[in-house]
Formats: structure tokens, sequence, C-alpha cells
């Protein structure tokens, strides 16, 4: 790829795909030099295909894109993907992934509501982009997003090994937690960041279990408890906790409880456990 013996036109169309690809006719008309799209096209350069009833245009080949992208100053890039995300937004972000692809936009050109940007980082956390994650769910708290933007700020310094910074922005969230489930879902988070870091955070499941009555964040908080007592104590420590339950243990946790009554001698009772009620049948 030579980008000397290009028009200016071309090398625009190259930089728009390398950092937006794949873009629709719509997009390129709005971005570009429609002639400069068709003699790409005619030089092998890039390439057009269908999803659906979709047009997409794309780089020829994913070298190309690490060619231009090698060339575009931080400057030209912030234009650029501000100009992609007027564009896309102006012609309907209805496509899956496009949210993501607008809140990046967004990220590096500026602009973009807190909702935006909290719709990106869920999409991409979905992908396991925690590092993109963070960025995006941070730049949704500078523009005053709530309670989830927080949640994945903290969640995804967790995720990357900060448990003492995520345990700071965790404990600063509990405290400004208006429901059942953000008190249970920031516990839970807390749980497993102190179980991680090698502390005992049964104190979280109890302090929290002391203040929401919500069955369903109730067992939650029971059955994970109980989890990592399995792991950590013995059998019937492991009962006892068990015995505080709610409603019941999900399928996995039932297991765990069966195999701490056998261990102890209850045998009687992991045989009811494992037996199927009278009205009920196995699938077949």
């Amino acid at each position: 790829l030579r980008l000397g013996d290009l028009s200016q036109s071309e090398r625009s169309v190259l930089e728009l795909l390398a950092l937006g690809e794949p873009l629709g006719p719509a997009e390129l008309t709005r971005l570009a030099d429609t002639v400069a799209v068709d003699a790409l096209e005619d030089k092998g350069l890039i390439t057009s295909g269908t999803d659906g009833r979709r047009i997409e245009i794309r780089l020829a080949h994913p070298v190309y894109g690490d060619v231009v992208r090698a060339g575009i100053s931080a400057r030209r890039e912030r234009t650029i993907s501000l100009s992609l995300a007027d564009v896309l937004e102006a012609v309907g972000a209805r496509r899956q992934g496009d949210p993501l692809k607008v809140a990046t936009w967004r990220l590096v050109g500026g602009g973009g509501s807190a909702g935006l940007l909290v719709s990106g980082a869920i999409a991409a956390r979905a992908r396991h982009d925690y590092s993109l994650t963070e960025r995006l769910a941070r730049a949704a708290i500078e523009v005053g997003a709530g309670f989830e933007a927080r949640f994945m700020a903290a969640e995804t310094a967790h995720l990357q090994g900060r448990s003492d910074q995520a345990e700071q922005e965790l404990a600063a969230l509990a405290a400004q937690a208006t429901s059942d489930a953000e008190r249970a879902r920031v516990a839970l988070l807390r749980f497993d960041n102190a179980f991680l870091k090698g502390s005992a955070g049964s104190s979280i499941i109890d302090d929290t279990l002391a203040l929401i009555t919500d069955p369903f964040w109730r067992d939650e908080l029971a059955n994970r408890r109980l989890f990592v007592t399995t792991i950590v104590s013995g059998p019937r420590e492991t009962m006892e906790v068990a015995t505080t339950w709610i409603q019941r243990p999900d399928s996995a946790l039932r297991v765990v409880v069966v195999h701490a009554l056998i261990q102890i001698g209850r045998l009687d009772e992991a045989i009811e456990e494992l037996t199927s009620p009278p009205d009920t049948r196995a699938v077949p």
C-alpha cells in the first residue's frame, strides 16, 4: 500500500475505514468523496459486501488498516472519530454493535451523552474488554452518569487486579445505593474483591442481609457466602450457613450441600436432597 500514490480524497476514505469499518454507503456519502470510494474499489484497496440487506464497505486487507492508522495523528484521529460519531448518530445507530462503536468514537472525539457512554460500556463489558469498559464508564461518570457507570468502573478496577481501588470505590458506592438490588450488587462485588485479596468478607454479606428484604437478592447473597464457606471452612459450618437461606440454593450449590451432608454423616438428608419430588419426572 503506497499512500503517496493516492489522492488526498482517497487517503481520507482509507482513514475513515481504518477507524470506522465497516461503513455503509449512507455514512460514506456524508463523509467522503464518492468518486474516491469508487476509485479505491477499482484499485482493490477497499471492498464491499452485504450483511443481510445492508451493504458494508471495508478495507480489502487488515494490514491496510495497520498502515493507515500508523500515519494518523492524535489530532486527526479525534477529528475523524467526531465525524464518524456525528454521522452514525444522524443516520440512526440501530444495528448491533453500533452503540459501542459510537461510544468509542465519542470517547476519542468528544461529546456523547451519559446514556450512550453507559450503553457502550455495557457492550464492551459483554465482550470482556475491561479496559475499554472502564474508560467508557469513567467518561460517563464525568458527564453525570449514576450508579451503573460507577459500579462498572469499580468492577473493572477489580477485574484488572486493582483491588484496593475497587474497594475504595465500592465502599463509597455502598453508601449511595438506594435499592435492594444496588446494595446487593455492591456487596457481592465487595465480597468477591475481599475474597480474592485473601480477606474475610463474610461481614459484608451479613451486614447487607440485615438491610434488604428482596428474596431474590437475599438468596444471591446467602448463596455466595455459602459457596466461599465450602472453600475456607468445613462441612459443619457449611450446613450452619445453609440453614440461613431464605428460599433454596441453585443447582450448583445444592451439590455443595449434599457433599457437606455426606461428609458429616447425614446420609438420609443427602438422599432426600438428591431425590426428585414425586410429582416431577426426569427430562428425557
